[in-house]
C-alpha cells in the first residue's frame, strides 16, 4: 500500500495509465499525452486539483483537439509562447476541449488515496476513454 496519496497517484499514472495509453498509441508520460496525427494536435492531460492533500488526490482528464495549421495561425496572431496546445488551458476557437467524464457528469474528478485500487480505477478510466474520449478525438479531427 502507498504511504501517501501522491505515492498512490504516481503508481496509478506510471504503472497503469501510461502503459494503457501507450497500448492505444498515445505518446507521452507523467500526465501529458498525445495521440499522433499529422494534421491535428490530439492531446490528453491529467489535471490534479488545487485542493489535494496527503490523504487524497483528485484529478480530471482533459482532452484537446485543434488542427495544427490553425494552431500555428492562432499562436502567431495571439503571440502565444508555447508551441504545443495544453489540454486544460482554455483557448478560443478553433481549439476543441472536452473533460473526460461519464455522460451524466460533465465535471468528473477521480479520487486517489493510499487505499485506492489502482488497477480498478485505471480500468474505469480507460473504459471511459475508449467509449467517449478516443471517439471524440477522432470525430473532432476527421
Amino acid at each position: 500500500m502507498a504511504s501517501s496519496a501522491q505515492d498512490a497517484y504516481e503508481v496509478l499514472v506510471e504503472d497503469f495509465l501510461s502503459p494503457a495509453l501507450r497500448d492505444r498509441d498515445f505518446k507521452g508520460s507523467s500526465g501529458i499525452y498525445e495521440l499522433p496525427s499529422a494534421s491535428h494536435w490530439k492531446r490528453l492531460s491529467l489535471q490534479k486539483s488545487l485542493y489535494n492533500d496527503r490523504d487524497e488526490i483528485a484529478f480530471a482528464a482533459n482532452l484537446l483537439v485543434v488542427r495544427r495549421d490553425l494552431w500555428d495561425e492562432m499562436r502567431a496572431r495571439e503571440s502565444m509562447q508555447h508551441s504545443v496546445p495544453r489540454p486544460g488551458t482554455l483557448y478560443n476557437d478553433p481549439v476543441e476541449f472536452m473533460r473526460l467524464a461519464p455522460a451524466d457528469d460533465s465535471d468528473h474528478w477521480w479520487q486517489v488515496s493510499p487505499r485506492t485500487d489502482a488497477a480498478s480505477l485505471a480500468k474505469d478510466f480507460m473504459d471511459l476513454l475508449d467509449r467517449f474520449g478516443i471517439p471524440w478525438l477522432d470525430a473532432k479531427s476527421a
